[in-house]
């Protein structure tokens, strides 16, 4: 299954699980796992997937708050990119 890719050895696969997966309301357990991997890509993909759902959840958010403070000036910027996005409809209505 698709999220046994969550726990491969390679961040590159991790990372492309948690995108399929961003959409499927059933893996969010398992995207709430990755807000907690080795890597900031993995965990930003999962924190993106996360608040795209719940915009207030406070683990993802806390997530990417960590990783404005990041070294990698690529994390900071997805960070900052993935802490400004908002769903569409509380777009429309914030």
């Amino acid at each position: 299954a698709l999220t046994a890719c969550l726990d491969d050895p390679e961040d590159r696969v991790r990372f492309h699980a948690v995108v399929a997966l961003r959409k499927a309301p059933a893996a969010a357990e398992a995207l709430r796992k990755c807000l907690r991997d080795e890597s900031p890509r993995v965990r930003l993909g999962a924190a993106r997937a996360i608040l795209r759902q719940a915009p207030d959840d406070p683990e993802a958010q806390r997530t990417g708050e960590e990783a404005l403070s990041s070294p990698d000036e690529s994390v900071r910027r997805l960070a900052r990119q993935i802490l400004g996005e908002k769903p569409a409809a509380q777009a429309i209505s914030g």
